[in-house]
């Protein structure tokens, strides 16, 4: 693929987005002067999805630093009776014994084994951290359960706070009237943040 421009970064946006840099300037007829603002607009964007993927990292660590204190309990208290099937009875949790990708993982199901109930125990660890069970300010976990609160709250506000400025990049490039390019940002933004 030929450059059209000496300087790399921008070279490899428009690698990344546009598939034949060719048609691309002679359709759009663009020079580097035209094309200059969309350019800086495209940098921005990259450089704000990068930052909310380093968010996505972090709420993953946070996610797994939570789950190594707080694994046990919430295991117990799914069993104790937050967890119910559909018959409205506690779910009973099992471990996968079969020799496939799954072996060891642990999931519930109905303990009569009445109706169809299933859920990993992964998947309800996820929904704890989501809805911060267990994280409480009781003496016990005072410090922790603020250190992950706040953590978890400062995140998100980092996140929402890129997602708005990637939005705004895109505002500007629609400007132009590159609407293949602008959908292909817009999906690649909605495929990011969900």
């Amino acid at each position: 693929m030929s450059k059209i421009f000496n300087i790399p970064e921008i070279n490899q946006i428009i690698s990344l987005e546009v598939i034949n840099i060719k048609s691309f300037a002679l359709i759009n007829r663009c020079s580097y002067f035209n094309v200059k603002p969309i350019l800086k607009y495209l940098k921005k964007y990259y450089e704000y999805l990068e930052k909310m993927s380093d968010c996505k990292e972090n709420l993953i660590l946070l996610r797994d630093m939570y789950i190594e204190k707080f694994r046990k309990r919430c295991l117990k208290y799914a069993q104790d009776g937050d967890l119910t099937c559909h018959c409205f009875l506690t779910a009973k949790m099992f471990i996968v014994k079969k020799q496939n990708q799954n072996e060891g993982r642990e999931f519930f199901k109905c303990k009569k084994q009445r109706c169809e109930y299933f859920e990993w125990a992964d998947d309800y660890l996820d929904s704890c951290f989501e809805t911060n069970l267990f994280i409480d300010y009781s003496l016990e976990y005072d410090y922790f359960s603020m250190y992950i609160q706040n953590v978890k709250i400062t995140i998100a506000e980092h996140t929402n706070y890129f997602y708005d400025k990637t939005e705004k990049q895109i505002n500007k490039i629609s400007k132009y009237n590159f609407n293949n390019l602008v959908n292909s940002l817009k999906i690649k933004l909605s495929n990011f943040y969900n």
